[in-house]
C-alpha cells in the first residue's frame, strides 16, 4: 500500500456491528483514502480500511480513480455483508441496509468526493 495512504481520507463512516448471538456491540469504522494511480492511465488504487472487521487495510484497484473508488465502496458493502454475524446499525442504533441507497456508502459520501476532488 502507498506509504501514509490512510491518512489522506475522502470518507468515513461509524457503523455498529451488534452480535445477537453474544449479545455484544463493536464499533465498525469505515474509512476510504485518496486514490492514486499505481500506473498511470493503466491503474489506480483506492486504500480501504474496515477496522473492527479487517485486520488491516487494503487496497482496491481500478481502470482510474473513479473506477477504484466504486469497487472499493463496493468491497466495503461485501465485506459488511460477509462478515456480518448478527445486526448492523448506524451509531444512533436504527438499522443500516447494506446496499440501499439511503445508507449506501456510495450515496452517502458522492457529496464529498464532489468536494474534495472538486468534480
Amino acid at each position: 500500500m502507498k506509504k501514509s495512504a490512510m491518512t489522506d481520507l475522502i470518507a468515513q463512516r461509524s457503523l455498529l456491528l451488534f452480535d445477537t448471538s453474544a449479545g455484544e456491540t463493536t464499533r465498525a469504522e469505515i474509512k476510504l483514502g485518496r486514490p492514486y494511480w499505481t500506473e498511470q492511465n493503466l491503474e489506480a488504487a483506492c486504500p480501504v480500511a474496515v477496522e473492527g472487521l479487517l485486520l488491516l487495510p487494503t487496497e482496491v484497484h481500478g481502470i482510474d480513480p473513479l473506477n477504484a473508488i466504486q469497487n472499493a465502496i463496493l468491497f466495503v458493502d461485501s465485506c459488511l455483508a460477509g462478515k456480518l454475524q448478527g445486526q448492523l446499525l448506524w451509531p444512533d442504533g436504527q438499522p443500516y441496509d447494506i446496499g440501499g441507497a439511503a445508507a449506501s456508502p456510495a450515496a452517502q459520501i458522492s457529496d464529498e468526493l464532489n468536494d474534495i476532488l472538486g468534480w
